[in-house]
């Protein structure tokens, strides 16, 4: 039985730590769907030297602190967003886990309270990847919020407070108004007027 522990240092602690894991991740998917590559391959490395990065120069936040932001191969620096992002999202993991696991969310039964935390740090990590590529490109990509839209309508129909329709409507109003009103500008000005 997990739920005695949910609110202990140890859990929030695991909560950062998934969350450092899940910004080290970010970190592939903001620099390289921005550049059309994949996520999967090549394996990380310097885009300096082109030296694969081992597993142990790769801890989230740690290594780049160990190495000063540095390549341990070619001594190229590395952004000091891989930290930044990495560090964001581990905090917001810890304070999504208070609010839905700990404290914040002690009335509701222990699976719920989990199934809630996952959907929740989902929500992060895709605000934190969408959020890092807008500010680098003006843009937010079809191919992170379109497939996001069905994953998050689908894990809404998983909560109990939710109808089959909510989620529709939250489609409609959050993606429908930014989109007509973008289509609408782009009609009469004949440029861009959202990313």
């Amino acid at each position: 039985e997990l739920e005695p522990v949910a609110a202990t240092p140890a859990a929030y602690a695991f909560a950062v730590v998934l969350g450092l894991l899940w910004g080290s991740f970010a970190n592939v998917c903001i620099y390289r769907w921005q550049a059309g590559t994949s996520v999967v391959k090549p394996g990380s490395h310097c885009s300096a030297c082109k030296t694969p990065i081992k597993w142990y120069d790769n801890v989230p936040l740690l290594s780049y602190l160990w190495l000063r932001g540095r390549c341990r191969n070619c001594k190229a620096t590395f952004s000091a967003r891989y930290l930044l992002v990495e560090a964001l999202t581990g905090a917001l993991f810890g304070v999504a886990w208070w609010f839905t696991v700990g404290p914040a969310g002690m009335l509701e039964a222990f699976d719920l309270r989990l199934l809630r935390f996952a959907i929740t740090a989902a929500f992060l990590f895709v605000m934190i990847v969408v959020t890092f590529i807008d500010i680098d490109t003006k843009l937010i990509l079809n191919k992170v919020t379109i497939p996001s839209i069905v994953l998050f309508y689908g894990a809404s129909l998983l909560l109990p407070e939710r109808r089959w329709y909510d989620g529709l409507v939250g489609i409609a109003i959050g993606y429908g108004v930014p989109w007509l009103i973008g289509e609408l500008y782009y009609r009469i000005r004949k440029r861009e007027g959202l990313g």
